[in-house]
This record gives structure tokens, sequence and C-alpha cells, in this order.
């Protein structure tokens, strides 16, 4: 969902309601979620993955997406992935992407659910059908996250030996191709958040039973998507829809950070306002985390000392060793470290809970 920033409360003043934004309570962990937490540090534990897919194909098929991404397609060896994002001219995020190079004539793109209709609308536009045809595969392709300490042994039987002995040691976003009974499967190896490893398990969409219940067999335990927003948050990771929208600048929402742009390849759509960011500017927000004591809304506003409006919560879970974390898009003259209030209006009732902005993913 876009959220809009709410205005500044004055001590004791209630917004209009006209003027107050949506707010978004996090989800508490249940008892399954809760059971899935419990395992990570030496077992597994699996969720949907929220993605959607397609296949871009021919002979020029890295040529034709390099000059509509952030990152260097050309530069993506078979069996390598890596993050990417489609911008608008002016260098706002349509949406971010995970490109996976199957073979030199072949990519595999991933996007989340809301982004697959505007991707696909950009190769239609940009992309000529005879360098390069996108196929929709929404309806034939779909994925798990694997996580835990023991992802990595459970997803070994559905690779070749050698694949299988050296997962642990590929690098972010490679991936490698195995069978699972009569199902073709890949295992990407996904960055780690909250320093849990994690994995992508990208199957045929009609083996979505027979995996789950593979993934039983092994001993991963099923999980919610709570336990994988929770793990989201944690990360510092941006959500399409929630801490970047059609009117974010990538470094805004610290794309540049997580892998997702190149600044040494050749042109792109939005590349000047990327560019001029990167080599002569800043961004005048970021995405950071804010740690409380209880849960705070998305679309809650957040001030500081002063009670100037400083930023606005755009995501937030509840964390299972207790306490709450939210993403929030803050200005960039607010310190990591620093004292804000987190503020919204419930029906008659204005809340404030005092917060404090943190960068993520912590260390320990």
């Amino acid at each position: 969902m876009t959220i809009s920033p709410s205005p500044p409360l004055a001590a004791g003043a209630q917004a209009a309601d006209a003027a107050a934004p949506r707010l978004a309570f996090p989800t508490p962990p249940d008892a399954r979620d809760l059971a899935a937490a419990a395992v990570l540090p030496t077992g597994a534990a699996w969720w949907p993955a929220p993605l959607a897919w397609c296949a871009v194909r021919g002979e020029q098929a890295a040529l034709a997406l390099n000059g509509l991404v952030t990152n260097d397609v050309m530069a993506l060896a078979v069996g390598a992935g890596q993050r990417a994002v489609t911008l608008t001219p002016k260098g706002k995020v349509i949406t971010d992407l995970l490109l996976l190079r199957e073979d030199a004539g072949s990519l595999l793109v991933a996007t989340p659910p809301s982004g697959m209709d505007p991707w696909l609308g950009v190769l239609r536009k940009y992309v000529n059908p005879r360098l390069a045809r996108a196929t929709d595969e929404r309806g034939s392709r779909a994925a798990v996250m694997v996580a835990g300490a023991r992802a990595a042994a459970l997803l070994a039987p559905v690779l070749a030996p050698g694949d299988a002995a050296g997962l642990d040691a590929l690098p972010e976003w490679h991936h490698v191709g195995g069978t699972l009974g009569a199902h073709a499967v890949r295992v990407v190896v996904h960055p780690r958040w909250a320093q849990v490893p994690l994995f992508l398990l990208v199957t045929e969409a009609a083996a979505g039973d027979a995996v789950g219940q593979w993934l039983a067999s092994q001993g991963a335990v099923a999980a919610g998507e709570t336990l994988g927003e929770w793990l989201r948050v944690e990360a510092g990771e941006p959500r399409l829809g929630a801490d970047m929208d059609e009117g974010t600048i990538p470094q805004e929402a610290n794309l540049d950070a997580l892998g997702a742009i190149s600044f040494t390849k050749g042109c792109y759509t939005g590349q000047e306002t990327v560019a001029r960011v990167h080599f002569r500017g800043h961004v005048n927000r970021r995405l950071l985390g804010v740690r409380a004591e209880a849960a705070v809304p998305a679309g809650a506003a957040l001030h500081d000392v002063g009670g100037k409006l400083v930023g606005t919560v755009t995501s937030t879970v509840l964390r299972p060793q207790g306490g709450a974390l939210a993403l929030a898009m803050v200005r960039r003259e607010v310190p990591v470290g620093g004292a804000v209030t987190v503020s919204w209006n419930a029906g008659e009732a204005a809340h404030q809970l005092p917060a404090t902005v943190i960068a993520l993913p912590e260390v320990a």
C-alpha cells in the first residue's frame, strides 16, 4: 500500500479525520510462526515466497534487459543472479527485480506480485520481440523460502552431489538446478536476513503440494508470511508498495547498498537521477529502522524532539523475542540513534509512543 505522511500533531491536538492516513498494525506471530522462529538456529522453516515470475529468452535477452534496469545484466554469468530495479524516466521506482541467468539465452525474472504487470508493460514497450521474447510465468512457476541453520543440508537431496556439497559456499543470488520427484527445481542462494541462512526453492507451480510434503518429510517447519515479514524488516529490506513506490528514488530505499545498482554500466532508463544522487548529491530521506517497546502502525508519523514531522512508518512487525520494530522513511537530518515520537490517531484517541531510529540490519 502507498502510505501518505500525516501532518505534525500539536500537543494534545487531534488530526482531522480527512487528513489521517490509513493505519496498519502488525499481525502478532501465532503459535506456528513462533515454533518456526524457534527452530531457525538449529533447524529449518519454510513459507511461500511472495514473488511473481516471467522469463526473457533469446540471443539478445541480456542486451535487451540491460538498458531497462539499474544493474549490469551483461556481466551475469550462467548460474549467477542479481537484484535490479526498473525505473521511470525520472528515476523513480517501478519495481525491484531478481534476475537469474539460466543459460546464454535465457533469464528468469522475479518481481513482487504487484510489480509484474508494470514490468511486463516495460518489456512490451521497449523490447523488440525479434531480439528477445518475454513470457508471463506466473501460472507455471512458484517459489518458497527455506530458512535456518539446516536449510542448505535439507535442500541437498534435490541437487546433484557436486552442487549440493558446494551450496553453502556459493555467492549470493547464485543458483543451481535439480529435481524433486518428477519436477524441475532451482535453488537460489538468498542473502541472509537477521543472520539467518536463506534459500529460494523455485519450482513448477504444479509441484506446490509435493514441495510442501517433501519439506515436511525432511523436518522443515511450515510458517506463515508473518515469519518472513519479521526477517525482512529485521534485515532492513524494502518491500514494494510499503517501503517504496512510484515516488521513491532507489537510494532512498537503500537499493544501492543492497547491490541493486551498478554505477559503471552503460545507460538505462532513469539513470540520470540515480547517477546525480550518487556522484553529486544525496537524498533527503532514507529508509531506517525504528525500535519501540510496543506495536506501532504503518502510516504513523515520526516527530523529532522539537515536534517537527521527520518521517513516516512504512512497515511494522512484532518481534518473536519481544518488542516492536518498524521501517520508516526518515528525513536525513535525523541521526541513527536519534529519539523520535511515533504519533497516530485511532478514532477519537491520539497516540504517542517514544522510539529510537536505528540502522538495519543491526550488528550484534
